[in-house]
């Protein structure tokens, strides 16, 4: 608890990667993350939680480029929702 970890790439291995952080302690519903397209007018976040994140990734069709990101930073996404993807005014 506390701590943010973050796997670069991760999408392909993300079920296995929840899981094996439930199995050494971390609890299903602590708050998770996937970042795709980071930075792009293709930005999409989609949060969930370790328990049900591999399964909402593949319901929305999430693949890589992404981040996989797991720790309480992530309740703070709606609040440093600075970038959303929008085109720059002309």
């Amino acid at each position: 608890p506390g701590q943010t970890v973050v796997f670069y790439m991760g999408i392909g291995g993300a079920a296995e990667i929840c899981q094996n952080l439930i199995n050494h302690g971390l609890p299903a519903d602590h708050p998770a993350a996937v970042v795709q397209y980071g930075t792009t007018r293709r930005q999409r976040v989609l949060t969930a939680d370790p328990g049900t994140l591999a399964a909402r990734i593949a319901e929305a069709g999430i693949k890589p480029p992404a981040l996989l990101i797991i720790g309480t930073v992530v309740h703070l996404q709606e609040k440093l929702a600075w970038f959303d993807g929008a085109a720059p005014e002309q």
